[in-house]
């Protein structure tokens, strides 16, 4: 999100200081906020690997969903298949977070 979309969901006070307004609320802790994190933050994952992905022998060529440029960020945390395994691995271990690790 740049400047120029926070100018939409806030109004200026003074110059530089920003005051939220009703639009901003659907990003306040809420499901709207936490896929937009979650979407926002996959793709920078995948394009920041993406580099690496075309020039790796095995994932560069493939056509495999689980050879992805996202799949390829993570290929470390030995979470194996599409990015739908991604997910549920990843709901599964935020949603373990905010019920016992407050």
């Amino acid at each position: 999100m740049c400047v120029e979309d926070l100018r939409i969901l806030t109004f200026a006070v003074r110059p530089d200081i920003y005051s939220n307004n009703r639009l901003s609320l659907t990003l306040v802790d809420s499901p709207a906020a936490d896929l937009l994190l979650l979407m926002t933050g996959l793709i920078r994952e995948a394009s920041f690997s993406l580099p690496d992905t075309l020039i790796d022998p095995q994932f560069g060529s493939s056509d495999d969903p689980s050879k992805s440029a996202l799949m390829y960020h993570h290929k470390d945390k030995n979470i194996d298949g599409t990015l739908f395994d991604f997910l549920n691995a990843y709901v599964s271990s935020h949603i373990h977070m905010k019920l016992f690790d407050h």
